[in-house]
């Protein structure tokens, strides 16, 4: 009679033959002894398995924490819904500026958007009542061009 084991060793070895695979590699070799061991020790596999999702189930929970609490959403009505988009030259590893025109095409050609706007996010010094000073970034719009006469 052939135990649980043997039984994975010759399922293998029928795939193998039928499949024809030439002689198992590294990877297969692997398989095949992930299987064994999730046969021999079920109960430790079933502990490990249960280990690995409460920790990215943990995970997920700290940062979605984290990113409430340090990166709330604008203080606006609905400000959970205002996107920004950046472009990003990788060759200069800086962002990139892009012209009215294309900035133009972009919210005539949208159809999914409500409102598309353009602006830029700065950081400035802001000095309190009792000369500290603290960083605080902002976000500035395009002025208008004023027309000269």
């Amino acid at each position: 009679m052939l135990t649980s084991l043997e039984t994975v060793d010759v399922a293998f070895m029928l795939v193998r033959r039928r499949l024809r695979v030439p002689r198992p590699n590294m990877s297969w070799l692997d398989v095949k002894l992930a299987v064994r061991m999730l046969v021999r020790y079920p109960v430790l596999s079933f502990i490990g398995t249960l280990s690995l999702s409460l920790g990215v189930a943990l995970g997920s929970a700290v940062f979605a924490i984290l990113s409430m609490t340090l990166w709330p959403s604008i203080p606006l009505p609905d400000g959970d819904r205002i996107v920004s988009v950046q472009l990003h030259d990788e060759a200069s590893n800086e962002n990139e500026r892009r012209l009215t025109a294309d900035f133009l095409r972009w919210r005539a050609g949208t159809a999914t958007l409500t409102d598309v706007g353009a602006g830029w996010d700065e950081e400035r010094n802001l000095t309190m009542g009792d000369g500290t000073t603290a960083p605080v970034y902002t976000a500035s719009r395009p002025r208008r061009s004023r027309s000269r006469g």
